[in-house]
């Protein structure tokens, strides 16, 4: 018999859309909804299908992030399937503007959905969340005070520990807004006190052949340098350090990543990002996201945390073990984006028309990931002479 993680709401959604179910998650779980969301708790060892057949049936709500990409999705209509067989509520958050599928109008047709087209995406999740505490009897919460928050980020649980979950959605949907708000005043100081900064800008008619990169890391307490050119992230927030020049045009990027890997169905697991034609600030559009994890691998345009920005999502498992270090290569080519992980091709996808060539690299740690560390970091500018 498969075991399953005790649980009162199963999560169900498209791979592209992987962020906002994080948040919906987080969401629920911040009112101590208890969730079941893949991959986080899926048992180690046992057979997918089982898996989900048997969280799904053990809960008492099914939350359903509808879009475009679980919309044709035949394994979100599986589970829908699942739940419906076994009299299990349905609540669907529809997060794109789409015309139902045969096969999902069939099975949601008469089902009142929840509408999150418009920002805020936070202020639908509460939405939903007060959705699903009315399914499961919870009683309405009292009007509160705004609550105080504490100068000391909450304790992180141990990766698989119960319970664990990533940031806040609230967290995760403002942060780079913050971040663009303090990095505009800083320039903004940096111009009035009369300190100019040079930048590098590197065309792809620089210097031939690969030279190495370096980074200036943030004075967040989430980096260190361990040993001259290797970069090392932790903390429970998403993170970046960014190259001291500017690039454009066409360039590869290599570099060895060490994380655990290993942890791949646990919170804490290992993934590791490169950026490339970032803004030096955070997740922004013109850029490219290039992510490796010990179980997926994506190529996402501007930002992951909005939907429909994720170009390729591959499941494919890398053979790992605990704090291993791959070679990850990542090329922008005549109008092609390709990751590789170990010289095998993991991901590829045209570079979309919304991308801007121009900016600079970036490392990237997601804040619900493990420790992860960058090193022999080097670029060529003029990969196609």
């Amino acid at each position: 018999m498969t075991e399953t993680v005790a649980h009162d709401v199963f999560i169900s959604y498209s791979a592209p859309d992987k962020a906002v179910a994080d948040a919906a998650c987080a969401t629920l779980e911040q009112r101590r909804i208890r969730c079941w969301i893949a991959p986080r708790d899926a048992p180690a060892g046992t057979p997918w299908a089982s898996a989900l057949v048997g969280a799904i049936k053990h809960s008492k709500v099914f939350v359903l992030i509808l879009s475009r990409g679980s919309n044709g999705s035949a394994q979100v209509i599986r589970e829908i399937d699942e739940a419906v067989g076994d009299g299990i509520p349905v609540v669907p958050l529809r997060i794109d503007d789409v015309d139902l599928s045969d096969e999902m109008r069939y099975y949601i047709k008469s089902v009142h959905w929840l509408d999150a087209l418009t920002p805020p995406l936070e202020r639908h999740l509460e939405h939903l969340a007060d959705s699903v505490e009315a399914l499961l009897g919870v009683p309405p919460r009292a009007p509160s005070a705004q609550p105080v928050q504490s100068a000391e980020p909450p304790e992180a649980p141990a990766p698989g520990q119960a319970g664990a979950r990533r940031p806040s959605a609230r967290s995760v949907l403002s942060r780079m807004t913050r971040r663009r708000w303090i990095a505009a005043a800083l320039a903004a100081l940096t111009v009035i006190v009369g300190v100019a900064t040079a930048v590098w800008i590197v065309s792809a008619s620089g210097p031939d052949g690969p030279r190495t990169l370096s980074f200036t890391i943030p004075s967040d307490g989430n980096w260190s340098e361990p040993a001259p050119g290797t970069y090392h992230a932790a903390g429970q927030s998403d993170t970046f350090a960014w190259s001291d020049e500017e690039v454009e045009g066409d360039l590869v990027v290599e570099l060895d990543v060490t994380s655990d890997f290993a942890e791949q169905r646990e919170e804490g697991h290992g993934e590791a990002s490169v950026i490339v034609y970032g803004d030096g600030i955070g997740y922004t559009r013109g850029s490219l996201i290039f992510t490796i994890t010990g179980y997926w691998q994506a190529i996402v345009a501007h930002s992951p945390y909005e939907s429909g920005n994720w170009l390729v999502f591959n499941e494919h498992p890398l053979d790992v073990e605990p704090d291993d270090t791959f070679s990850m290569r990542v090329e922008v080519v005549d109008g092609r984006a390709r990751l590789y992980v170990d010289d095998e091709q993991v991901a590829t996808a045209g570079v979309p028309s919304g991308v801007d060539p121009a900016g600079r690299i970036g490392l990237a740690k997601y804040g619900g990931s493990g420790d992860v560390s960058f090193a022999d970091i080097r670029i060529d500018t003029s990969p196609s002479d």
